[in-house]
């Protein structure tokens, strides 16, 4: 056995808190994009769901099928408009730092020496506000990757360079 090898306890009052880091919210637009985004659905769903019942395959009282559809697009809107101001990033010297959720909050932690590589993808919806996402693909495989919506296409960019130019300076370190 190694007898240089030392593993000194750390105190839980010495930690960093994550309450200092500064998070910078998502851009106004990304909620514009998720509220239009998810209405086109909305209308869809709901146009499918008359045709069927105009075909004649449901009963005349179907028409209660659009209740429950019309309370679950307003919760599933409400839910959408609430959760957005949970939704935050943050850089730190080694790590980017993501954090979401309205009732289920989750902070999410990427190294920077875990990152394979960036890409910054747009939705043609997404390039009418010019939004886009950057997703950060990590060596821990699909589970561990993170996409952060809802940024500027210049921001996403220069995110991406940034992480891109951090790799190798962390893998020295």
């Amino acid at each position: 056995m190694d007898e240089n090898f030392t593993n000194t306890q750390i105190e839980s009052y010495s930690l960093p808190s994550v309450l200092d880091v500064d998070f910078q919210g998502l851009e106004r637009d990304y909620l514009k994009v998720s509220f239009i985004g998810f209405l086109i659905f909305a209308i869809i769903l709901i146009l499918g769901a008359s045709l069927f019942r105009l075909s004649g395959a449901l009963d005349p009282y179907s028409n209660l099928i659009y209740i429950p559809a019309f309370i679950l697009i307003f919760l599933y809107l409400f839910f959408l408009w609430k959760g957005f101001k949970y939704k935050a990033y943050a850089l730190r010297q080694h790590d980017i730092l993501y954090k979401r959720g309205y009732i289920w909050r989750s902070q999410t932690v990427i190294p920077f020496n875990r990152v394979q590589h960036c890409e910054v993808d747009q939705g043609p919806l997404e390039r009418l506000f010019n939004i886009s996402r950057l997703k950060i693909f990590t060596a821990g495989g699909s589970s561990s990757d993170l996409a952060i919506p809802g940024l500027r296409l210049e921001t996403a960019n220069s995110l991406k360079d940034l992480i891109m130019r951090k790799i190798p300076s962390d893998e020295e370190e």
